[in-house]
């Protein structure tokens, strides 16, 4: 695993040249805070910035799930958010940090029918605070 420094270092690079002209100072800000607290990778594809904000990917959150050795993740579709011929899904999810806490939540999407996201604004406080 890179160093926190190193890994913010490659996220900006990366991000800069991904997405060229849509980052602003605040987003890079957001960015470094990411990848400092929660290990975050552009390259692993742990992060997409979609709409002017940073999102979690389904293999993001796993990873995530993997560092914080949490003991459960609960997905469920919320249909009425969910757009088949726009092919956005939309889903539930609860993170369950021991086997006997009552989780938090959040939602996630599924955009393209390729690229799960979670909004990392509704996680990031939640789960250091749980």
């Amino acid at each position: 695993m890179l160093s926190k420094d190193t890994l913010t270092k490659t996220n900006r690079s990366l991000a800069r040249r991904r997405w060229r002209g849509q980052l602003r100072d605040r987003r890079l800000e957001t960015l470094v805070s990411l990848s400092k607290q929660y290990g975050f990778s552009i390259a692993l594809g742990d992060l997409l910035f979609v709409e002017g904000k940073w999102h979690v990917t389904h293999a993001g959150l796993l990873r995530l799930a993997q560092r914080t050795h949490c003991a459960g993740i609960c997905v469920q579709q919320v249909r009425e958010f969910c757009d088949v011929a726009a092919r956005r899904w939309v889903f539930k999810a609860a993170v369950f940090k021991s086997s006997r806490s009552r989780g938090f939540v959040g939602s996630c999407g599924i955009l393209a029918m390729t690229q799960t996201c979670l909004d990392v604004t509704k996680w990031m406080k939640r789960l250091s605070s749980a």
